[in-house]
């Protein structure tokens, strides 16, 4: 018989944590579909499949993306920081505010071609998937530096991600609008919906196969809103009755 702190604990610590993620994923699906993804569904009724899948796609895979490399980072970041307040506090404020002038400057420079749109979403998934590769080894050096320096550290891995993860969200929205507006709440609401789910499924991803897989995975839905796009990009607007 194991103690606690021994490998029945660890093990059953496991166990109800994953039942507890299992069920807050359950109850949070049944909410978001009852309050979001029902309410919504007149939205798009009337304006065609190929729009709706594609922007349906495009926008879950943001809402996963995000909530994948923000929550990795937030776990990461608690261990480095050494308390789950600094993180939050740092990692937060820093990704929401780089993230806010991400899309500010997306009114600057347009994603507005395939080609632009394309580089874009390498830029920002090679960014993500590079940093398992090294900032493991740079968070090392600065271990024993003080908060303030470890704080700074943290904004300077984390911002280069919001920036450029900010231009994502009025990207795709510009992208629906410039075709048909009348979808654009079913949009704004399957990017929730992939949010609140997404940060359940990247939690449960962490304990599994750790953060590096859960940052990984984030860049991968970056990468696949390639072709997501193609069904966006170039479109003729559609005339409004």
């Amino acid at each position: 018989m194991y103690g606690a702190g021994g490998p029945g604990g660890v093990y059953e610590g496991n166990l109800v944590a994953t039942g507890t993620l299992v069920m807050l994923f359950l109850v949070s699906l049944g909410l978001v579909l009852a309050t979001i993804v029902i309410p919504l569904r007149h939205a798009i009724s009337d304006v065609g499949r190929k729009l709706v899948a594609g922007g349906t796609i495009y926008f879950v895979l943001i809402g996963i993306g995000f909530m994948m490399v923000e929550i990795g980072l937030l776990q990461r970041m608690s261990v480095f920081l050494g308390h789950p307040i600094y993180s939050l506090s740092v990692l937060l404020f820093s990704l929401i505010m780089a993230t806010g002038l991400g899309s500010l400057l997306s009114e600057k420079i347009r994603l507005d071609t395939r080609t632009k749109f394309a580089s874009w979403a390498v830029l920002v998934a090679g960014y993500i998937m590079a940093l398992p590769l090294w900032f493991e080894d740079v968070l090392l050096a600065f271990g024993d530096a003080n908060l303030y320096v470890r704080a700074a550290l943290c904004v300077a891995t984390i911002a280069p991600a919001g920036l450029l993860m900010g231009f994502g969200f009025p990207t795709g929205m510009r992208l629906i609008t410039a075709i048909d507006r009348r979808p654009t709440p079913w949009f704004w609401g399957i990017n929730g919906v992939a949010g609140v789910l997404a940060s359940i499924v990247a939690v449960a991803s962490s304990i599994a196969f750790g953060i590096g897989t859960t940052l990984i995975v984030g860049a991968t839905c970056y990468l696949l809103l390639v072709p997501a796009s193609f069904a966006l990009i170039g479109r003729k607007r559609t005339i409004e009755i």
